[in-house]
């Protein structure tokens, strides 16, 4: 959830690689725009 725009957002599914730098990077990206709860603690 975007607490800033308060919206949800609904992606494909990330079914993990094995290669965590990878997949970790896919989610940074999925999320780069997305503002949490308690944005300090990002």
């Amino acid at each position: 959830m975007d607490f800033g725009k308060k919206e949800h957002r609904i992606g494909v599914p990330l079914y993990p690689s094995g290669n965590l730098k990878q997949d970790m990077a896919r989610l940074r990206l999925f999320f780069k725009d997305v503002q949490g709860k308690i944005p300090e603690r990002s």
